[in-house]
């Protein structure tokens, strides 16, 4: 609980800090697939969604929830993200590094923990105007773990 507190903490200081720098402002939701690698392959349909507060023209926060359905059971992932654009917004496609960390809560019928989850991966964002854009992202993590997903994007203050 510490930790999921702790967490909750830093989303909230960042997404405070972020107005005071005027600055780009993104919300996205995504879809994909997620499977966990420990003992066996474990599939999971995934939707998330987040938000991303620029401090620079580069350098952003980008606090995120994800759900992961599993057979029998669901995973709920709450991340604290820091990214960085490799080519400037104004460019049509823009790949981007990422990492977060936070926590996952698994539940199924009779059994739930909640534990440190980390992960961190390559995306580009694939802008289709000024404000709308669409993110193929993959990422690898710890709990071994691994994602695909594509978001669509809408740029809310650029």
């Amino acid at each position: 609980m510490r930790i999921l507190r702790s967490v909750l903490l830093l989303a909230l200081a960042g997404a405070l800090a972020a107005p005071a720098q005027p600055g780009r402002l993104e919300v996205r939701g995504d879809v994909g697939a997620a499977s966990f690698l420990d003992d066996s392959r474990d599939d999971h349909l995934l939707v998330g969604a987040s938000l991303r507060a620029y401090f620079t023209q580069r350098l952003s926060f980008q606090p995120e929830y994800q759900f992961l359905n599993g057979r029998g059971h669901y995973d709920s992932i709450l991340l604290a993200n820091v990214a960085y654009d490799l080519r400037p917004a104004s460019r049509r496609v823009v790949p981007y590094v990422i990492i977060g960390a936070g926590v996952m809560h698994h539940s199924q019928s009779r059994f739930s923990t909640t534990e440190a989850f980390f992960s961190g991966g390559l995306g580009a964002k694939i802008h289709l105007n000024s404000r709308w854009y669409i993110a193929p992202d993959f990422r690898i993590g710890v709990e071994p773990h691994v994602r695909a997903s594509v978001g669509i994007g809408y740029v809310i203050r650029p």
